[in-house]
């Protein structure tokens, strides 16, 4: 007689970044209006100048995870509908993110400056560690409301031994990024000389690949934690989802 053995759930990347993919894909322009409307004040600070950006690139990193965080925090119950096999208006998605609007916007800056800061000390390493770290900290204050730095202790827990499969999906998302800006940068290049003005150009067109995909990293932080939630204590979507009832 054989003995079938049950493989145990696991986090799987390719799960994580086709689910997410889907998801944004079939919610394509208002999941895209929606965070371009909140990394207005980031894309000012930028590029508003025309002399350049008004801000430093170590603080406009920092504010580009923050508002990105923000953006998380948003579009988190649209996204848990979603994976729940509901469909739910933008506008009420946003209605349920404002209700934890405080300990979000918290638990965004204090990321933000972490992160960033381990991002400046050493070429971006530790700031990698610690994104990876914190990754779900904001569905962790959307769907547990557990206060600012309890979220983020909760986040360390619930990514740790899958912070390797998390650091896989941002840094795929983020080559897909690459590509498509890149791709768009050579194709503006083609045939001319390399000026300053032109190399400007192309930075801006790959910050817009990056404003493009931005959308699908928020995403994925939200399936993430799903999965997480999963895996590690059995939770599922419906589970998740009755916080908002």
């Amino acid at each position: 007689m054989s003995v079938k053995i049950l493989e145990a759930p696991r986090v799987r990347v390719g799960r994580i970044l086709s689910e997410s993919l889907r998801i944004w894909l079939r919610n394509f322009v208002p999941l895209t209006f929606l965070y371009v409307l909140i990394k207005l004040p980031a894309i000012y600070l930028c590029w508003g100048s025309r002399s350049g950006a008004i801000v430093s690139a170590q603080y406009g990193r920092a504010l580009d995870i923050a508002f990105s965080n923000v953006a998380v925090g948003a579009l988190a119950y649209g996204v848990l509908m979603e994976v729940r096999g509901q469909r739910v208006g933008i506008g009420r998605s946003i209605r349920m993110g404002l209700k934890r609007l405080a300990p979000v916007l918290g638990v965004c800056l204090v990321v933000a400056v972490v992160v960033g800061v381990g991002s400046a000390v050493a070429r971006g390493v530790p700031g990698f560690v610690l994104q990876c770290m914190l990754y779900v900290a904001v569905p962790v204050a959307i769907v547990e409301a557990p206060g600012v730095w309890s979220a983020l202790h909760r986040s360390r827990t619930l990514t740790k031994d899958n912070r390797l499969k998390i650091l896989g999906v941002v840094l795929l998302i983020y080559v897909a990024a690459v590509a498509v800006g890149g791709t768009t940068s050579v194709l503006v290049r083609h045939g001319r000389e390399w000026t300053p003005e032109l190399q400007q150009r192309a930075h801006l067109i790959m910050w817009m690949a990056g404003l493009l995909t931005g959308p699908w990293q928020c995403v994925a932080a939200v399936v993430t934690y799903h999965h997480l939630r999963l895996v590690k204590e059995g939770v599922g979507a419906e589970e998740l989802a009755t916080v908002f009832d």
